[in-house]
């Protein structure tokens, strides 16, 4: 970005309300990201300034990209993992000869345990694999 952009872009900034676009502290750069969300900024607009800004902002956003990235890949798991129990114990429910065996594997179903063991795992396996 060329300074002469750059400078444009600051004033522009001030325009909308952000007290110091030139060296922002925290309440600026939330300002700047909720006008990024309201669509006041374009998204060339928002990856340039915080480019041309500070390098270490940057980072910081590079950072934020990852765990996203890396929250979005434990929640597929998890929904992977759910689909599988649901169907396990479909499975188990189809094949159950009395109404005894039924119940209980409707009371397995109710412990929350099973779930909660399953999310921990895939989280353990992801944060292996990162």
């Amino acid at each position: 970005m060329s300074a002469s952009n750059l400078k444009d872009l600051i004033e522009l900034l001030r325009s909308m309300g952000v007290n110091k676009p030139d060296n922002p502290d925290s309440e600026d750069i939330e300002k700047i990201i909720q006008l990024y969300f309201k669509n006041e900024l374009t998204s060339e607009q928002f990856k340039a300034y915080f480019n041309a800004i500070d390098p270490a902002v940057r980072h910081v956003m590079d950072g934020l990209k990852a765990c996203i990235n890396s929250d979005k890949e434990v929640t597929s798991k998890v929904i992977d993992l759910i689909e599988k129990v649901i169907k396990m114990f479909d499975e188990q429910i189809k094949n159950a000869t009395t109404l005894e065996e039924r119940r209980e594997i409707r009371e397995q179903m109710r412990k929350p345990e099973l779930l909660k063991k399953g999310v921990e795992m895939v989280s353990e396996s992801v944060s292996k694999t990162k």
